[in-house]
């Protein structure tokens, strides 16, 4: 696994290869690519799909359309203390 950051300040992200090409080899292969993202992509050209609009907008009617429920999110928070004990040296 390899990962690589893109130097461009503005548009920082972090990307898993080989799982970030593949998408590229679907489209390049004439695959049925789609892209759920609210801004162009590179590879825009390449998609049978382009949805522009909000990734929980285009999940939830997704799901709904496939009648997959989604379950309620719930935070889980935890806290670690370390307890060490105090050495008065002043006795």
């Amino acid at each position: 696994m390899f990962f690589s950051q893109t130097n461009n300040p503005v548009l920082k992200r972090l990307r898993v290869t080989p799982a970030a090409h593949i998408p590229m080899i679907v489209g390049q292969q004439g695959g049925r690519l789609a892209i759920g993202n609210l801004q162009p992509t590179p590879l825009a050209s390449l998609a049978k799909l382009n949805a522009h609009t909000i990734c929980d907008d285009l999940m939830q009617k997704l799901m709904a359309i496939l009648d997959i429920p989604i379950p309620q999110w719930e935070l889980h928070r935890r806290i670690r203390l370390t307890i060490k004990e105090h050495i008065d040296s002043t006795k």
